[in-house]
């Protein structure tokens, strides 16, 4: 990775746990040191930010905030008819690299002076990355937020992403489905403890195994530390919000209680709402 500014995995079939922390750490900026060889307390440090491309057939980066810092791109089978040989495609792309080359720089240099002129009235967690995207798509010829309403609709399917492949996080969409209503809306709080014995008792309606899940919650505590990372891919992608509090007054019997808030927000996205819809 420090050799090389775009590391790309191909055709992966896995991914260790770690992996979605290290994509964390180099997109976002990161460094580490050692001893400098052949000295006593000299330190290398080596700084870097990368961009990583990950290809698969299926999409093994499911961790939230590795989502977070990815846009996911799904590519569609071509048809027979346009499938060229090796030798075919690397002729025509020799032709076109310095054209492509130079387009790169004149879209850049278009960029570098649209971009103090972008303002957005909110920015997602990657906010550098979608002014930069918004300014580099005008510089090509795109409307005006057409790049910002293209990456946010790519946020709605990393959400949905997350949400699939976390089973705390399916047991709540059902936990939710059972008492809302669309037109009165939905809202619930009550000690944590009470919602992990809901929630309990929803997996088991639906068979969903929790005993022998390493990934479900044994207890009320590790219910919000299961929950935290997931927080944003429900509320921004599925419209439900999930506050988690300690009461600190009231009642002694009540007092440094874990509560949670549970309600369902509006408006969810379109990708949510195809999503819901099936």
């Amino acid at each position: 990775m420090y050799h090389n500014y775009l590391a790309i995995y191909d055709n992966v079939k896995y991914l260790p746990p770690w992996f979605s922390d290290e994509v964390c750490k180099a997109v976002t900026g990161a460094g580490n040191s050692k001893r400098t060889l052949y000295t006593n307390d000299d330190d290398t440090i080596y700084d870097y930010k990368r961009c990583i491309m990950i290809s698969g057939i299926n999409n093994w980066l499911t961790e939230p905030a590795a989502l977070d810092r990815s846009v996911i791109v799904e590519l569609e089978r071509p048809p027979d008819d346009v499938r060229k040989e090796e030798t075919e495609v690397e002729v025509v792309f020799e032709e076109l690299r310095p054209k492509l080359f130079g387009y790169i720089l004149d879209a850049l240099v278009k960029a570098l002076l649209i971009k103090p002129e972008i303002r957005l009235t909110k920015v997602d967690r990657m906010a550098d990355f979608e002014v930069w995207g918004e300014a580099i798509a005008k510089s090509m010829g795109y409307g005006p937020m057409e790049f910002v309403d293209a990456y946010r609709e790519n946020i709605g399917i990393q959400n949905v992403e997350a949400i699939e492949n976390h089973m705390l996080a399916q047991v709540i969409i059902k936990l939710v489905d059972s008492w809302y209503t669309e037109s009165h809306g939905a809202c619930w709080q009550g000690p944590t403890s009470k919602v992990l014995e809901d929630l309990i008792k929803v997996a088991h309606a639906y068979n969903i195994d929790t005993a022998n899940s390493k990934a479900w919650p044994r207890a009320a505590n590790s219910l919000t530390k299961r929950l935290k990372p997931i927080l944003s891919n429900l509320r921004d992608g599925l419209g439900i919000n999930i506050t988690i509090y300690r009461q600190t007054s009231g009642d002694k019997k009540k007092r440094n209680t874990s509560f949670m808030r549970i309600s369902k927000v509006h408006p969810l996205t379109l990708y949510a709402l195809k999503y819901l819809r099936g």
